[in-house]
């Protein structure tokens, strides 16, 4: 990126997401306090900016913050497990599941559902090969 910071064009930030992951234990607290259910989930996320928000840079002059990921590995390794695939290949789908909710995506609806899969498969498709050299 050349230029200073004030002049920038936002839409040629690169994004940035936190990944963390987590146990259990840990998913299941903030399962409890910020979705009101009492168990661990495998992914969660938390988005930095929404609505109107999110067309700009977040204050961050480098790039655009999209929010917070969080992986529970225990769920994620006994999802690998049941899926009879390894872990990395689990938490890449869960991390691209994750950031289309950043992205605004949701499955709350079958029709949302159908439109989030849809992405969901292509995109994880597209990094499949990337993620299998890994093992």
């Amino acid at each position: 990126m050349n230029g200073s910071a004030n002049t920038h064009n936002t839409n040629d930030l690169p994004y940035e997401v936190d990944v963390t992951f987590v146990t259990d234990a840990e998913m299941a607290a903030l399962n409890r306090n910020y979705r009101h259910k009492n168990r661990p989930t495998d992914v969660l996320s938390f988005a930095q900016m929404e609505g109107p928000d999110f067309i700009g840079d977040g204050g961050h002059t480098d790039s655009r913050l999209l929010g917070d990921i969080i992986i529970s590995l225990e769920t994620a390794q006994r999802q690998a497990s049941q899926l009879r695939h390894d872990l990395a290949t689990e938490v890449a789908f869960l991390g691209v599941h994750g950031a289309l909710h950043l992205l605004g995506y949701d499955h709350m609806t079958a029709s949302d559902r159908r439109v989030m899969w849809k992405w969901q498969e292509a995109i994880f498709e597209e990094i499949k090969p990337r993620v299998a050299s890994l093992g």
